[in-house]
């Protein structure tokens, strides 16, 4: 009998593949989720570096009816949902074909804001730094609120 291998935890990934701040932040970032039990359907988290790409954390914000949370943010966090709204990048690149096979990508209300060519996840961050986190970590809080 031949063993299976495990498949790496999250955070073995992120030990394996990032370092410095950018590994200490997505420990963080990791645990803060765990511990304020966000639920999955928020976000999806990829640990990238394998297979010549360069080594980054890539939490996506998940939610699709953003704006059922108008009211519930400041000025400061809208500004930051905006910054951070995720224009298919497949779309820019890939000749108006986007990756989650949406063409091109979707309209999206974003916190009253409307985007075109939102890629299937409505907010990325890569590498996000401490203040970055920081901010999403407040948004993440007040939509698990809003879902309870």
């Amino acid at each position: 009998m031949s063993e299976q291998k495990k498949k790496p935890t999250l955070e073995e990934k992120i030990k394996t593949l990032l370092s410095g701040e950018t590994q200490k932040n997505a420990l963080d970032f990791i645990d803060f989720l765990r511990v304020n039990k966000i639920p999955p359907k928020f976000h999806v988290i990829s640990v990238v570096g394998e297979g010549g790409n360069f080594p980054h954390i890539r939490p996506w914000v998940t939610f699709f009816n953003v704006c059922e949370f108008d009211g519930l943010v400041d000025k400061e966090l809208l500004e930051f949902a905006w910054k951070h709204a995720h224009i298919c990048d497949h779309f820019i690149t890939n000749g108006g074909r986007c990756g989650c096979g949406k063409q091109p990508g979707f309209k999206k209300i974003v916190f009253g804001k409307e985007f075109e060519n939102i890629c299937k996840s409505p907010m990325q961050f890569i590498n996000p730094d401490a203040e970055t986190l920081e901010s999403l970590k407040k948004l993440l809080l007040i939509l698990k609120q809003k879902q309870n």
